[in-house]
């Protein structure tokens, strides 16, 4: 379980700033996701430029 609780909280937390990116990139999100779990800034990084290959205007600001 120990495992699972660990994955879920550095999803979560990735989850959590693409949502509010994608938003302030003028996006519109689906749904709010809310995770107070601290972010992998590194990993992060990666994802975000995963989705902006996709979504481009994540690349501004």
């Amino acid at each position: 379980m120990a495992g699972h609780v660990e994955g879920r909280d550095r999803v979560g937390a990735l989850e959590t700033k693409l949502a509010e990116d994608l938003h302030g990139a003028g996006y519109h999100v689906m749904n709010k996701v809310n995770c107070r779990k601290p972010l992998d800034d590194a990993l992060y990084a990666r994802v975000r430029s995963a989705f902006a290959a996709e979504f481009p205007r994540l690349t501004q600001g």
